[in-house]
């Protein structure tokens, strides 16, 4: 009923070769029975996305009617909008991200993408199946505009007088030690604002991180532990963060937490530091970006300046240096452009 060379077909053989070991361990199905094999939700996605069906409600209803979704289900029941919405933004997400790098790299290894050009002029393109498309001028430059501000997002607050100003306004509200601490550590904000006194070992320079805030079912904020095993782990830091933190400890010897909010004393809420965090940007005059690119930040920072993959992709509990090494390629490629130019000068004095 499927013809042999149907895109479904040939789309599906190219996601058979992927790993999905990682997915597995994101999607368990503890407590629960799965509505679908994670491979095959992941499939679902991807040739939707082909099809152009994003939303989530409209990929339910094309599991449920389209023959070419029902076969690349393999006579699964149907999933529902909420199965792949919980799919698509839950703890899957790194593993997802992960598959998508897989897929593309394929892609480029059997010679199916190309990178040399962009189309702008509303030149006419035929696909294979016959049909025209158009490329305009300004929908192209919208999206060259979005790409610009995703590697901007991507990277984080890299430059010295960006960072200098972030520190700086950070400083007059009050809040100095917390996001010197976030840009050192590369923490998220739930293992931030879980953080109590006595997770920092003044002596050894460390901080551990054991626990996050986060919601639970009911929509209700508790202290769990993180998403992962990875996500356990006990982080060095530099003296100037133990200064600060031990002045912030002074203002409230008897607190147990490492940043209790002035006003109430307890923990603060994972969305008030963001919105410090958004204050922060904007006294400082600098554009906006997340408070979970202070991360990328962290992380892209500590690349440019030497640190191995492995420590940073320890230091930020990610669950192997591979998808590190695949997230900051931005930076490990200016570090081998670094390493060229070194070896290129030392050669220099040989020859």
């Amino acid at each position: 009923m499927i013809p042999k060379n149907a895109p479904v077909r040939l789309l599906n053989a190219q996601l058979e070769e992927l790993e999905y070991g990682k997915l597995y361990e994101a999607y368990s199905s503890k407590g629960r029975k799965s509505a679908a094999d994670p491979r095959v939700l992941f499939k679902v996605l991807v040739y939707g996305y082909l099809c152009g069906i994003y939303s989530s409600r409209k990929l339910e209803e094309a599991c449920q009617y389209r023959i070419d979704f029902r076969w690349l289900l393999e006579d699964r029941k149907a999933p529902d909008h909420c199965t792949f919405a919980r799919f698509r933004t839950g703890r899957c997400r790194d593993a997802l991200e992960d598959l998508f790098y897989q897929l593309v790299q394929r892609l480029e290894d059997i010679g199916e993408t190309d990178h040399t050009a962009v189309f702008i002029d509303g030149t006419k393109l035929e696909s294979c199946a016959g049909r025209y498309t158009f490329v305009w001028r300004k929908s192209v430059e919208k999206q060259l505009t979005k790409v610009k501000e995703e590697i901007r997002r991507e990277t984080g607050l890299t430059s010295p007088l960006d960072l200098q100003a972030y520190l700086n306004a950070a400083e007059k509200r009050g809040v100095l030690a917390m996001f010197y601490l976030e840009l050192v550590t590369g923490i998220r904000k739930g293992e931030l604002t879980a953080l109590l006194w006595s997770d920092l070992n003044v002596e050894r320079r460390t901080i551990s991180v054991s626990k996050q805030a986060g919601w639970n079912g009911e929509g209700e904020l508790e202290i769990r532990r993180p998403k992962t095993e990875n996500s356990i782990r006990e982080i060095s830091i530099p003296q100037t963060a133990i200064a600060l933190l031990l002045e912030e400890h002074s203002k409230h010897p008897n607190n147990p937490y490492l940043f209790p909010p002035p006003k109430t004393g307890g923990m603060y809420h994972p969305d008030s530091i963001v919105n410090l965090h958004k204050k922060i940007l904007k006294d400082a005059g600098l554009p906006h970006i997340r408070f979970h690119d202070l991360r990328h930040t962290f992380a892209t920072v500590a690349l440019q300046n030497g640190v191995d993959v492995k420590t940073v992709s320890n230091m930020l509990g990610h669950y192997d240096a591979g998808f590190t090494l695949r997230t900051y390629t931005h930076a490990t490629r200016q570090m081998q452009e670094s390493a060229a130019e070194k070896m290129g000068n030392f050669m220099e004095q040989v020859l």
